[in-house]
């Protein structure tokens, strides 16, 4: 068989083959959407810090609808707020009472500024998966990239080409959406509290990396995704500004991790050199 067939054939294989892996994905995440839409459940992805560790910023939220009479003092419910139905917030109830239920987020330092009726409850928060939801928002965009990229490569004739280009698009769009969602580093600052020249300020990591978080003339403090920690500062200058400064630890399990993406397409490369090789002319 001359060479440059040989190659396209081992193309069209592995063209068809990622395009079936493709559909098939999205049709799994369709099948499964609309299992949960029919039973009435829904989902939501957290995106503020207020309940800390328990369901932390990236967190996939599965909700059921219950009977009013079922939510019970802390169960994590989501509503829409009665000052705002455009908003949607998941919270924990901390008081029910006849004239509603109260809720507030783990973190919050007060009760949430409103009372909630049945009609404001969109239910009660069955599964947590924490990071979950992040994979849910960048999915679609990892999709349409593989897509684009086998289309855009499929002519070229060099096979470690197509795979060079093809890994470097999909890398390139992980690293940004990485960036766009602040998966790996974001502090966020929940509050602070003055007390003469000394500020103490509540912080939460929203990223995977823990940090090591730094104040001139203070000890060193450690954060991990979801927690929270209280800083005392000392303001300097006129402005009165104060500097955190921020480290990030890579424990073993985050280093494993990046060594296993680091090689990941060397394995893909030679199982794919295994299963089609090069044929002369």
């Amino acid at each position: 068989m001359p060479k440059h067939l040989a190659s396209t054939e081992a193309h069209g294989v592995v063209y068809k083959g990622a395009l079936v892996t493709v559909t098939a994905v999205m049709t799994l995440v369709v099948l499964l959407s609309t299992a949960l839409l029919l039973r009435g459940d829904r989902y939501f992805i957290i995106e503020s810090p207020s309940m800390g560790a328990t369901a932390p910023v990236g967190t996939l939220v599965i909700t059921s609808p219950v009977p009013w009479s079922d939510l019970r003092v802390g169960d994590i419910i989501t509503f829409h707020p009665p000052t705002d139905p455009r908003e949607t917030f998941t919270h924990r109830i901390v008081a029910i009472t006849a004239h509603g239920i109260a809720t507030k987020g783990d973190l919050n330092t007060s009760r949430d500024a409103w009372l909630l009726r049945p009609g404001d409850i969109v239910g009660r928060a069955e599964f947590l998966w924490s990071r979950w939801g992040w994979f849910v928002q960048a999915l679609p965009w990892l999709l349409g990239v593989t897509l684009v990229l086998w289309w855009a490569t499929r002519r070229l004739t060099h096979r470690d080409q197509r795979w060079a280009l093809r890994h470097l698009g999909l890398v390139s769009t992980a690293v940004i959406l990485a960036r766009y969602f602040h998966v790996l580093f974001n502090v966020v600052q929940l509050g602070e509290t003055s007390t003469g020249s000394a500020t103490s300020i509540h912080l939460v990591s929203e990223g995977l990396v823990p940090l090591r978080l730094d104040v001139a003339g203070e000890s060193s403090q450690f954060l991990s995704y979801g927690h929270s920690t209280t800083l005392k500062v000392v303001a300097t200058g006129s402005r009165h500004v104060y500097r955190v400064s921020e480290h990030a630890v890579l424990d073993p399990t985050i280093i494993g991790v990046i060594l296993a993406l680091s090689i990941l397409p060397y394995v893909v490369v030679t199982w794919h050199n295994r299963r089609h090789p090069p044929v002369s002319a």
